[in-house]
């Protein structure tokens, strides 16, 4: 099958053409030189275009020895399919000629369980989180992994998944390690900084290698002391200081988009979504008694990368609401639960077991407004890193964070405590605790930063015009973006000129995130 038949959309062949043309430059002599950039061979079509555009960046600063990878079982035949399979597979649409398969061998449950004991041996997960192999973090990945694919609300030690899984994850580590040996590497590219995806990363990072997360959207360069894209809100309260005299410009469009999201428009700054939370009603009535203190937990997805940001005060949410449980029997306040709108497993029955253990939970609908819980009196909100955590504020209502690694961090309208023990004593005496006084210039600003500051798009000049013309959201993160970009004739698309002397400048400046600054 030709390559411009696997596109999404009828992109003409003459733009493809022109499109592969240009990926000439990438052109290496048929054996791979010692020096390397390794490059993840993406699941995500869209950010295949990502990294596509971010080599031509990347090979003015390390050569354009580029080696694209792809983890995988082991076994000969589907090592031979794999190869069959990338030559005539879109990723060579980047232009990239040499390809890798990582195996692992599949073993049974005995040498699983064996293995996880001579190497771990670890039975808390507060432990496992923090797990090293070869001084390098791994804990987490596995951790994350771990739930998301076994749809389980946390870690279980003696599950032949978990077990099947850390195998899996180290065994992939000493490939790569293997492939770090053999070659002089002098980048990694990757797409996710989460799960097994993350841990050439990992590696890279611990050997001070550049270190890059790539998407369609944006671009982070990673280290050891910033293994997490996405984190840019560690910086707010120095960015602030220096935006001032822009975020002062920009108060008006603030204001009216918090606006916009309060009346209940969808996708306000959050064009991933699909609903509202301050628009549909589920008529649900709280049970509210005299207690004084009414509190609301927007849950969280139990089985979506709890580690996203890093290290929360409690290694997944379910432990964060069993903890909030066990508080529950301790105090008098009202505890009402709102479900995860969305998530990728049974979230209701996890909930629904954590009422039957701790009665005072009430469990809400997720279509239940936030407006008509607050006219309710909910006046406490508990998230650990969601965006209740300005959004509640913002109606008045006191908001804690269960961790330090929160984008509101920088910012005093809400409740960061610096310990899991001091959030937990902050709990027991919510009286003492309750924010009299909301700051909303506060929250304008950190809103100011976290939406209008930042760069959206490398590629598109308007991010939200080029939603709009690709057809939303979940379609720019498809294969259809891929053939959009090659077929796009409009004027919002960046000259590739451009974003390759951009990305060079990025680069060489060794800053976290890919912003305005460094387009030129």
């Amino acid at each position: 099958m030709k390559l411009a038949g696997l596109l999404s959309v009828d992109a003409d062949k003459r733009s493809f053409k022109n499109f592969s043309r240009k990926n000439r430059l990438f052109e290496k002599p048929r054996r791979l030189g010692k020096e390397v950039v390794l490059v993840e061979a993406p699941a995500c079509q869209a950010n295949l275009l990502g990294i596509r555009l971010f080599l031509g960046g990347a090979a003015k600063v390390f050569g354009n020895g580029f080696l694209l990878y792809r983890a995988t079982p082991y076994s000969r035949l589907l090592r031979i399919k794999e190869s069959i399979r990338f030559f005539f597979s879109i990723e060579k649409i980047i232009g990239v000629k040499n390809f890798v398969s990582i195996p692992w061998i599949a073993r049974d449950d005995e040498i699983y369980r064996r293995f996880y004991h001579d190497t771990c041996g670890i039975t808390d997960p507060y432990e496992l989180e923090l797990f090293r192999y070869k001084e390098v973090l791994v804990g987490d990945l596995i951790y994350d992994e771990y739930l998301r694919r076994s749809k389980k609300k946390t870690i279980e030690f003696s599950d032949k998944h978990f077990l099947r899984i850390f195998y899996e994850l180290i065994s992939y580590f000493e490939e790569y390690l293997k492939l770090f040996d053999r070659h002089s590497i002098q980048a990694v590219v990757v797409s996710n900084c989460v799960y097994h995806f993350a841990i050439p990363l990992r590696l890279a990072c611990h050997l001070q290698i550049p270190s890059f997360q790539v998407t369609a959207e944006t671009i982070y360069r990673l280290s050891e002391k910033r293994l997490h894209a996405y984190t840019e809100f560690l910086e707010y309260s120095n960015q602030i200081k220096e935006e001032f005299p822009e975020f002062q410009k920009n108060i008006p469009e603030v204001k009216k988009r918090i606006e916009r999201r309060f009346s209940g428009e969808v996708g306000v700054d959050m064009p991933y979504s699909t609903k509202s939370a301050f628009y549909n009603s589920s008529n649900f009535q709280l049970k509210t008694g005299k207690a004084s203190i009414k509190i609301l937990v927007a849950t969280h997805d139990f089985f979506d990368s709890p580690h996203s940001y890093g290290f929360n005060f409690y290694p997944d949410f379910y432990l964060w609401l069993d903890a909030l449980g066990k508080i529950s029997e301790t105090t008098n306040y009202e505890w009402y639960l709102k479900t995860h709108p969305d998530p990728i497993g049974n979230s209701e029955l996890v909930l629904q077991e954590l009422q039957i253990r701790y009665p005072r939970f009430k469990i809400i609908p997720a279509e239940t407004s936030h407006h008509e819980l607050k006219s309710q009196g909910i006046n406490v909100a508990l998230t650990v890193f969601g965006t209740i955590g300005w959004e509640y504020p913002a109606l008045g209502i006191t908001t804690i964070n269960a961790s330090r690694n929160n984008p509101h961090a920088c910012f005093n309208f809400s409740v960061t405590p610096s310990t899991r023990e001091e959030y937990e004593e902050i709990l027991l005496d919510l009286e003492s605790h309750k924010l009299e006084l909301i700051d909303m210039d506060q929250i304008e600003k950190f809103y100011y930063l976290h939406n209008l500051r930042k760069l959206h798009s490398f590629i598109y000049l308007n991010f939200p015009k080029y939603l709009t013309e690709v057809g939303g959201y979940s379609k720019s993160v498809s294969s259809h973006a891929l053939g959009f970009y090659v077929s796009y004739r409009g004027n919002n698309k960046r000259p590739e000129d451009q974003i390759t002397r951009s990305i060079g400048r990025f680069i060489e400046s060794k800053d976290f995130r890919f912003d305005y600054h460094h387009i030129y």
